[in-house]
C-alpha cells in the first residue's frame, strides 16, 4: 500500500526575521513620508493664509496709503480690541503690544522727510483689514475688501502671526522706501535692503512648530515665551527688536529653525532718465507705452488732444516688490 505523507512546511525563525526587518523598513518610510506630507501640507497652508493677509494689506494700503497698526497679542474672541488696530500715532497700549528702536540717525538732510525709526510689533489686524480704518474716520474709502477672517491670521499651529511694523508706516504720514524691519538670512544677509539702504514696511511671521515666542488665538503667550534658552534665529523672530531672521527650515537636533518669515518692501524704479549726452533730453525707461490722458497710448509718450507724440526706444526695466 502507498503511504502518503501530509507536508506542512513554515518559515524558519531567520525567514520571519527577515520579513519583520523589510517591514519596518517599509513601514518607517510610510511614517516619515506621511509626516513630511503633513507638514509640507501646513507650510502650504501657512503661505495660502500669508497670501490672503497681504492682499488685503495691498487693498488697504492702496485705500488709505499706509498699512494698518498692529491689534494687541494678549486679547481673545471674546476681548473688545480683538483684531482691531492700535493707533500708531498715539503710545502704543501697556500690554499686547511692544515697540522696539529700529535705525537711527536713518536721515542726515534736514530738508528732506525723515522718519519715525520705532517698530510696533503685534497681532494681524484683521477687523480693521475687513471694515476699513475707522479708527481715522476714513473707513467709506474702503470699497475693495478681502473676506478675511479670525481662522487667517493664525498659522498651522493654532497661533496668531506676528506681525510688526515701521510705526511712521501705519499712519497718514507714509513715506516710500522708508522702512525700518530689517530681515536677514541665516548667515546674516540683509533680505529687506533697498538702494536707498532702508528695510522693509512690514514682516509677518509664523513661529512654527516649537512655537518660541508665539501668541494663541486666545491671547495666551505659549510656554515660557521667547526665553534665552531657544536657538538663535527662532530668539531673533520673538525678540521685540527691530531685526528677524528668514530661513530655510532645518533641524540640527541643537538649533532647529522652523519659523515662516513674509516680508514687505519697496525698490524705487524711475519711468523717466536723463539722456547721457545732453542733460536736456529725457527717455521712458518703461518697456511699453505712457500716455497722458489717454488710456490706451499708442507711442512710447503720447499726449491725448496735443502735438506731443514721441517714440524712442526704451530700456527694459520693471518695477520690483520685494
Amino acid at each position: 500500500m502507498d503511504k502518503k505523507f501530509n507536508i506542512q512546511q513554515g518559515f524558519s525563525l531567520i525567514e520571519l526575521s527577515i520579513v519583520i526587518i523589510i517591514s519596518g523598513f517599509l513601514f518607517a518610510a510610510a511614517v516619515t513620508g506621511y509626516k513630511n506630507y503633513f507638514e509640507t501640507s501646513r507650510i502650504q497652508k501657512t503661505q495660502a493664509r500669508f497670501d490672503t493677509i497681504t492682499q488685503a494689506m495691498d487693498r488697504f494700503f492702496a485705500a488709505y496709503g499706509r498699512y494698518p497698526c498692529p491689534a494687541r497679542l494678549d486679547l481673545g474672541p471674546d476681548d473688545v480690541g480683538f483684531g482691531v488696530e492700535t493707533r500708531c500715532d498715539l503710545a502704543p497700549p501697556t500690554s499686547g503690544i511692544s515697540v522696539a528702536i529700529g535705525q537711527v540717525n536713518r536721515d542726515s538732510d534736514p530738508t528732506t522727510p525723515s522718519i519715525n525709526s520705532e517698530i510696533r510689533i503685534g497681532a494681524i489686524p484683521f477687523v480693521t483689514l475687513k471694515e476699513g480704518a475707522a479708527l481715522f474716520g476714513d473707513e467709506t474709502l474702503y470699497q475693495s475688501i478681502v473676506d478675511i477672517g479670525s481662522e487667517d491670521v493664525i498659522d498651522t499651529y493654532n497661533n496668531k502671526f506676528t506681525y510688526a511694523l515701521t510705526e511712521d508706516q501705519g499712519t497718514p504720514a507714509y513715506i516710500p522706501y522708508l522702512g525700518s524691519v530689517i530681515v536677514l538670512d541665516e548667515h546674516g544677509k540683509a533680505l529687506s535692503e533697498n538702494a536707498q539702504g532702508n528695510h522693509a514696511d512690514y514682516t509677518i511671521v509664523s513661529h512654527g512648530e516649537r512655537n518660541d515666542g508665539a501668541w494663541t488665538h486666545y491671547g495666551q503667550q505659549v510656554g515660557s515665551g521667547c526665553a534665552a534658552a531657544i536657538p538663535d534665529n527662532q530668539e531673533e523672530n520673538c525678540d521685540g527688536d527691530d531685526t528677524y531672521i528668514a530661513s530655510l527650515r532645518y533641524d540640527t537636533g541643537a538649533n532647529d529653525y522652523d519659523d515662516t518669515v513674509f516680508f514687505r518692501n519697496w525698490v524705487s524704479y524711475f519711468l523717466w532718465d536723463v539722456d547721457n549726452f545732453d542733460d536736456q533730453n529725457s527717455y521712458n525707461l518703461n518697456t511699453g507705452n505712457v500716455g497722458v490722458g489717454i488710456e490706451d497710448p499708442v507711442e512710447k509718450f503720447h499726449i491725448f488732444a496735443g502735438n506731443a507724440v514721441a517714440d524712442s526706444a526704451a530700456l527694459n526695466d520693471a518695477s520690483i516688490y520685494g
